[in-house]
């Protein structure tokens, strides 16, 4: 149970967002399974790690489900969209939009890594790579 806490507190953040879908190559580009490797951030600019003993992943499927699993265990799932976030005039932002709970996340991809940042709140920047 308490390899679980982290995994699932890494995923929560809320944040308002415009609703323009993001085109189909953006989706794709983050469609598979990442493995957790740190988020860092907070208002302490904490680094949290997974567990030494747990491995999370996050599985962006492409029928726009996604799942949470903790060592083969799932800890969470629903749906996802992909959308840009106007961060001004020229520079829309690419979005996750997570349903349940109802979440957003501003992403980049760049190779095997994916970014994931908390626009709001903690501000954590969680970074997964591709497993």
């Amino acid at each position: 149970m308490r390899s679980l806490l982290p995994c699932l507190f890494l995923m929560m953040v809320v944040v308002a967002c415009s609703k323009h879908s993001a085109p189909t190559s953006a989706k794709n580009s983050i469609i598979g399974r990442w493995r957790l490797v740190k988020a860092v951030g907070g208002f302490a600019g904490t680094t949290i790690y997974p567990p030494k003993d747990s491995v999370c992943i996050f599985s962006l499927n492409s029928d726009s489900t996604w799942q949470t699993m903790t060592n083969a265990r799932t800890t969470g799932s629903g749906t996802f969209a992909s959308i840009f976030n106007p961060g001004g005039p020229a520079n829309p932002l690419p979005t996750l939009v997570f349903t349940p709970p109802h979440l957003y996340y501003q992403y980049t991809v760049t190779s095997d890594t994916l970014v994931m940042h908390d626009p709001c709140c903690d501000l954590y920047v969680r970074t997964y790579v591709r497993y």
